[in-house]
């Protein structure tokens, strides 16, 4: 569904965010998008929105050029930023401003998470919290079932039973026609969700796998007592001993992975990682 060839994006002072960046993301997937501040992860999503134009290479999104904006593409993704902005009026007035823009929109099916995220359906964008706009906005969202949803931080404002009706909301959602992306730092609210992994650092893409693949390539295991360095990859401090990355996985004491750790892993040691995962793809 989204084909990205070759781009590079550069500031107007010439400074490169990314170049030459190649990704190839397919519909059924929930993808996560991760990387430090300043990974180019904004600059990433705004070009996939038309926001922002390459210097050069090529982007299509479902068949679509973003930079051309044009109603076809409009209308088939959706956007969540992480602090949205919502008008100051009531739940029905915005469905009926804004739902015309997106010819799959389900009024049934958005008043149905507003149950589930037990908001009511009289809402005043002016009169509630921070968390039951954002719960509000994921409704709408969801609701418009547009091929493409992008989100940014959606669990940011959520309090945990909200977080819990979220991740339950998204994976029920996701089917062959639909591809999600969630670019987040709070991987701990989301890893149940996420299908396929991007890591971003300084414009470059050094993960770019799926959860199986990588449970394939790495071992997660709980070492209770301090690891020996040399036949781990990598350990981290976690409650009841250390996380420790073992190079191959589909051992009998492997644990799910933990993208958190693989995260503060691969930013450890890129180069190591990025190999491993290669190869696993192989």
């Amino acid at each position: 569904m989204i084909d990205i060839k070759n781009l590079t994006y550069k500031y107007p002072s010439g400074q490169a965010v990314f170049n030459n960046l190649n990704l190839n993301l397919s519909s059924g997937t929930i993808y996560g998008l991760l990387g430090k501040n300043g990974a180019g992860k904004t600059t990433l999503i705004k070009n996939l929105l038309g926001l922002r134009r390459g210097t050069s290479g090529d982007l299509v999104v479902g068949g679509h050029n973003p930079k051309n904006r044009n109603r076809n593409f409009l209308e088939s993704y959706f956007f969540i930023p992480e602090d949205p902005y919502l008008p100051e009026i009531t739940m029905k007035e915005y469905i009926e401003s804004y739902s015309p823009f997106y010819p799959n929109f389900n009024i049934d099916h958005f008043f149905q998470i507003l149950r589930e995220f037990e908001l009511p359906k009289m809402l005043h964008f002016k009169k509630v919290s921070f968390g039951q706009k954002k719960k509000a906005l994921i409704a709408f969202a969801i609701a418009t079932h547009t091929p493409l949803l992008i989100m940014d931080e959606p669990t940011n404002g959520l309090d945990i039973p909200s977080k819990r009706q979220f991740r339950k909301i998204i994976s029920h959602m996701i089917d062959d026609k639909r591809l999600f992306i969630v670019s987040t730092h709070q991987i701990r609210d989301l890893h149940s969700l996420i299908d396929h992994m991007i890591i971003l650092d300084n414009g470059e893409v050094i993960v770019d796998n799926s959860i199986m693949m990588i449970e394939r390539a790495i071992s997660f295991e709980v070492c209770r007592t301090q690891p020996d360095e040399e036949s781990n990859l990598y350990s981290e401090r976690v409650p009841g001993g250390y996380m420790c990355l073992k190079e191959g996985g589909g051992r009998p004491e492997s644990l799910e992975v933990d993208m958190e750790v693989l995260f503060n892993a691969v930013m450890t040691d890129k180069k190591v990682f990025s190999h491993i995962l290669k190869a696993g793809q192989s």
